[in-house]
This record gives structure tokens, C-alpha cells and sequence, in this order.
């Protein structure tokens, strides 16, 4: 687990100091927003809801990114 709570802010600085799309930008926030809310309600069905319902999200097909 250590090595994950490093891993996510490097990742975090390098995508803020690189040329991401928004749409990238968006997928990090939401990824680390429901490891940080699954992890206020471990042990319980919400937080398994929480990872189930952002998995199904994030692996969604989706419509080719456009530019802003």
C-alpha cells in the first residue's frame, strides 16, 4: 500500500507539469477521489460500491477525446 501513496502524487506532478488533455486530467482526479473515498469508508458495501462504480466508469467504452 506504501508504495501506492507514493506512486499517486509522482504521477499526479508529472501529469500537471506535461501537456495532458483535460480529459486525462479529469480520469486522474476521479481515480484518486475514489481510492481516497473507498479508503474514508473501508470495511463497509459503500466502499466497495465506491471502487465497483468507478471501474465500470473508467473502463467504459468511450467517444475519441476532443480538443478544448
Amino acid at each position: 500500500m506504501a508504495r501506492l501513496d507514493v506512486s499517486i502524487p509522482a504521477s499526479l506532478t508529472r501529469a500537471a507539469n506535461s501537456s495532458t488533455s483535460p480529459a486525462r486530467t479529469s480520469y486522474a482526479a476521479t481515480l484518486v477521489g475514489a481510492i481516497l473515498l473507498a479508503r474514508a469508508t473501508a470495511g463497509t458495501e459503500l466502499s466497495e460500491r465506491i471502487l465497483e462504480s468507478t471501474h465500470k466508469a473508467m473502463t467504459a467504452p468511450r467517444e475519441p477525446e476532443q480538443e478544448l
